[in-house]
């Protein structure tokens, strides 16, 4: 047995920026470095026999910051570089999805049929990152800390879960310094946890392990719980609003039968639901989505849930629209106020086909 704790490097200047690293680099923002310093401090009590960290400066950098003053040896592993992106590594995404359309919606949306432009297929980089966790049974009842990219993770544990290479994308998102933690025996793998961000929100006081899931059957009656509410603690329980919606009791089954739609939820370390966000498509216009129903039970916020749930969302959205679109009321504060943090701008009136008459504010952000 051998359990492999993996995590992407911390936040760089190009994530911020939007653009696309592969095998080129840039150096961890000051956040970055403070969340890698923070899974430091949380995996200070395990034993690791050994890192392996991908070259790339910023996994290297990131390494540094979690071992510490720790005697931990770590191994520089080729086979963990990220997806090697050709003519895309340095570039936005929106330059990207400008110049190459339709590659661009290929990698996010079919990477089984993606051609790069000068970089490497899925199926190659798939073979090397197989031929990495096949090293891994030299560790016989060992812990191993894996420091790698966010694409090679995602298809980690696509081949440890055996899954094709369309699910490359499902939920989770891989945060910077998330942790994910894998127990490999005899050939089965047992997933102990994915994508978790524990560290960063205790590390601002804010508390319980989280992670995104897209939302499933037995989440709906807790969603619908969660949403009424929260509208009937603001006095919103009315004709016009969510409250109404007659999919409410049934969220899950729109959402699995809606193109380009998804409805994600928040769930603690004992799988309770915390909250919820959905996207899909604005019908009157074309390229449009609209964030629908972010809800967070009051326990819950506070503790990063709505942002986590947004970056979800919006990361979804931006690889099917253009632009994203929500209505909300002016007196949730708190809402209004991290939608104008995550770049929506306020509209003066509705979109055309607004289906809720009771909200008093808009909002539109260019993805």
């Amino acid at each position: 047995m051998v359990t492999i704790y993996i995590t992407r490097h911390g936040e760089t200047v190009w994530n911020r920026e939007k653009r696309m690293q592969g095998w080129q680099n840039s150096p961890l923002t000051e956040q970055g470095e403070k969340d890698a310093a923070s899974l430091g401090d949380r995996l200070r009590s395990t034993e690791f026999a050994a890192v392996y960290s991908s070259p790339s400066g910023r996994a290297q950098q990131t390494t540094e910051l979690i071992r510490g003053e720790r005697k931990i040896p770590v191994y520089l592993e080729e086979k963990l570089k990220e997806i090697h992106l050709g003519e895309w590594e340095g570039r936005t995404q929106e330059e990207i999805k400008t110049d190459f359309p339709e590659s661009f919606d290929m990698f996010w949306n079919a990477p089984h049929r993606y051609l790069p432009h000068g970089g490497e297929t899925f199926e190659a980089f798939r073979s090397r990152i197989d031929a990495f966790l096949d090293s891994l049974a030299y560790h016989s009842n060992q812990n191993v800390l894996i420091v790698a990219h966010a694409v090679v993770i995602k298809c980690m544990m696509l081949i440890l879960n055996g899954k094709p290479l369309a699910s490359l994308w499902d939920p989770p998102f891989i945060h910077g310094t998330s942790v994910t933690v894998v127990r490999l025996e005899d050939g089965q793998c047992e997933v102990l946890l994915e994508g978790d961000t524990s560290h960063i929100n205790r590390n601002e006081g804010k508390g319980k392990a989280m992670q995104i899931v897209r939302m499933k059957e037995k989440h709906d009656r807790e969603m619908e719980r969660i949403i009424k509410q929260s509208l009937e603690s603001f006095g919103l329980d009315i004709p016009g609003t969510a409250y109404y919606d007659p999919e409410l009791p049934h969220l899950s089954h729109f959402y699995e039968r809606t193109p380009f739609a998804e409805y994600w939820v928040a769930l603690d370390d004992s799988g309770e639901v915390l909250g919820g966000v959905g996207i899909a498509p604005f019908a009157e216009e074309e390229g449009v989505c609209e964030l629908q129903k972010l809800y967070v039970k009051p326990e819950a916020q506070g503790r990063g849930t709505a942002k986590a749930l947004m970056e979800t969302a919006l990361d979804y959205a931006a690889r099917h629209y253009e632009y994203c679109y929500l209505e909300t009321v002016e007196k949730l504060e708190a809402a209004n106020r991290l939608y104008r943090k995550f770049g929506f701008s306020l509209l003066e009136e509705a979109l055309a086909g607004s289906g809720h008459g009771a909200m008093d504010s808009w909002y539109k952000k260019k993805l």
